[in-house]
């Protein structure tokens, strides 16, 4: 988890519209423990409104912030003559934070182990760092991943518990009853997984992972 402390780092020249585009990236990352780098460039097309009324800021598309990302901005109308503006605001973040890389490169699915990985300190361009050795491991990965490159929370997952086209057997548990029975897990799971699985009478049911590699169905 982040914990972010702002560091001011807007346009000299213009600096109202760009201070509030700053607070507004910074509102979003009230999140975690490191100290953040917002820097606000100037807007894709044209340069910035001589006045803004009443901001208004989002991020394209619902899009997720990342060390790059573009920022939508609208000001309303100065007056009945003088129209809004709308622009497209980039925004540069760099992170200064606990971060862990890999030892040696490693492989899709290999699971990480206390000597796997690195807790490391610096600057970084990534927003979805891997910042303790606690929170990755025990996971797999995604993904191959370099020796030394900083480790990225979206490559790593659960272990697969059961695998597709894996035989498993089938709890179905409901009021006063439970019934046994053998099924092909259809696609891959961790515990706790919620899984699809097809009966020898070709029936599909979907039910949860258990730690034993059994799948419980509760009607």
């Amino acid at each position: 988890m982040l914990v972010f402390l702002p560091i001011i780092s807007a346009l000299a020249d213009e600096e109202s519209l760009p201070l509030q585009v700053q607070k507004f990236v910074q509102n979003r990352l009230q999140s975690g423990a490191a100290t953040v780098d917002v820097r606000v460039l100037p807007p894709d097309f044209g340069g910035w409104p001589a006045v803004c009324r009443e901001p208004g800021m989002t991020f394209p598309s619902g899009e997720h912030l990342q060390a790059r990302s573009p920022v939508s901005v609208r000001c309303a109308a100065n007056s009945p003559t003088e129209p809004g503006w709308t622009g497209i605001v980039p925004v540069e973040v760099t992170l200064e934070t606990d971060y862990c890389v890999l030892r040696r490169s490693m492989s899709r699915d290999a699971v990480l182990g206390e000597d796997d990985l690195e807790e490391r300190h610096g600057k970084v361009t990534y927003l979805d760092v891997v910042t303790h050795k606690m929170d990755g491991l025990g996971k797999a990965l995604r993904q191959p991943v370099a020796a030394g490159q900083v480790l990225r929370l979206p490559w790593l997952r659960e272990v697969y518990r059961v695998r597709q086209g894996q035989p498993v057997q089938v709890d179905v548990q409901g009021d006063g009853f439970r019934i046994s029975t053998d099924g092909v897990v259809m696609e891959d799971a961790p515990v706790g997984g919620v899984v699809r699985v097809r009966t020898a009478t070709g029936k599909f049911l979907t039910g949860k992972v258990l730690a034993n590699g059994v799948v419980q169905v509760t009607p």
